[in-house]
């Protein structure tokens, strides 16, 4: 009888060490092999502690494949450390040290300035709002033509520089540089609609607009085919909508004055309607700007066209129509009877249906009908 003899395995290797960031959990990395004398041997692998193990936790083995076992992130960091051992059939085995890297890749971020869709205002088939693009690992070419009618601002080339599918009929999305500082920001950029819709009733309303941008766009003109981020297909245009937002959104606070004599106010001084250039002037920023999507009636009255909770004794929320445009301004007067820290608090506005100059059927129809505010005392 011939006794089995075998070799400790003296190498493993593995066949990628890298990976793209983003990748889903249980992405192949690599295939891991093993160099052993012994003709026939078989192999298994496991993640084992010691020196170089820093992240076994982040990684695991299926048979003979090294995979992800989380989403890894280029920004947050870019290797990892692992130790693996490899184990013949006889039990003998080898450890090795490997370092995965992370493969940055190009990502686009998107964020609105004002709600998270376009919006048409007025009732015409024009569509207001612009959609903002960051990118990472690149940076943005210069724009190649003039904007019409803008000062300092370019724009890109459709099929050139992007691509762009689901656009109704009359309007054109136009991407463009973002002037900053007497320069332009080559990390972003803005896109907006222009022309009027031809069809703009509530119906004709979509949600698949899509963006995408091309590799020309790009300094380093970047590989974007695993860019998963270089499309946005679910772009917003909203016909005919009833809708109310703050002009700066996250910008909710009304806070109390510091100046002598003014303890317990919001504004410096009581102001009424009509609210004109100098009025907002007076107002020292005081004030917060209500966006509506229609036109609102001429003197909206508290109780009957809005209604206010929440604010404390001997301060009186004022809303009034711009001038100069449907915007509604908001203020407070009076002088608050207790302003210490702890008094700080929230109240809300809630519209009526009645403030249009059109009412809509219902409330229910109203985006943004409650708008909630903060107030914050210095004392």
């Amino acid at each position: 009888m011939t006794k089995l003899t075998s070799d400790t395995p003296t190498d493993i290797t593995l066949s990628a060490t890298s990976i793209q960031e983003n990748r889903t959990i249980g992405t192949l990395i690599g295939n891991l092999s093993t160099t052993d004398v012994t003709v026939g041997d078989s192999f298994s692998y496991n993640l084992v502690t010691g020196d170089g193990s820093d992240d076994n936790g982040d990684f695991s083995i299926d048979g003979n494949q090294l995979k992800t076992a989380k989403k890894f992130n280029f920004e947050t960091k870019d290797s990892y450390k692992i130790r693996i051992q490899t184990t013949d059939a006889t039990g003998l085995n080898f450890t090795k040290k490997f370092t995965i890297t992370i493969i940055n890749v190009v990502e686009f971020t998107y964020s609105y300035q004002y709600i998270d869709k376009f919006y048409e205002r007025p009732d015409d088939g024009t569509v207001q709002n612009i959609l903002h693009i960051r990118i990472d690992s690149d940076s943005f070419v210069a724009a190649p033509t003039q904007a019409p009618g803008i000062i300092n601002t370019k724009r890109y080339t459709l099929n050139t520089h992007y691509s762009v599918a689901n656009v109704p009929n009359g309007l054109t999305m136009e991407v463009r540089d973002y002037p900053e500082g007497g320069g332009v920001n080559d990390r972003r950029l803005s896109v907006v609609f222009t022309g009027k819709a031809t069809a703009h009733a509530k119906a004709d309303s979509v949600n698949d607009v899509t963006i995408t941008f091309l590799s020309a766009i790009l300094q380093n003109t970047s590989d974007l085919s695993t860019a998963t981020t270089k499309s946005k297909n679910d772009i917003k245009i909203e016909f005919d909508s009833y809708l109310m937002y703050l002009l700066r959104l996250g910008e909710n606070t009304f806070t109390e004055r510091t100046d002598a004599g003014k303890e317990g106010r919001i504004s410096p001084t009581d102001q009424n309607p009509p609210v004109s250039v100098n009025v907002v002037a007076n107002l020292q920023n005081a004030y917060k700007i209500i966006k509506i999507s229609k036109n609102i009636i001429a003197n909206p009255v508290k109780g009957t066209h809005f209604t206010v909770t929440g604010l404390p004794a001997n301060l009186n929320l004022i809303a009034a129509k711009s001038t100069f445009n449907q915007d509604l301004y908001i203020w407070i007067n009076g002088k608050a009877d207790s302003h210490a820290n702890s008094d700080d608090t929230t109240f809300t506005i809630t519209f009526d249906k009645s403030i249009f100059a059109t009412p809509p059927a219902s409330n229910d129809e109203i985006i943004g009908r409650v708008q909630t505010f903060k107030l914050d005392f210095k004392d």
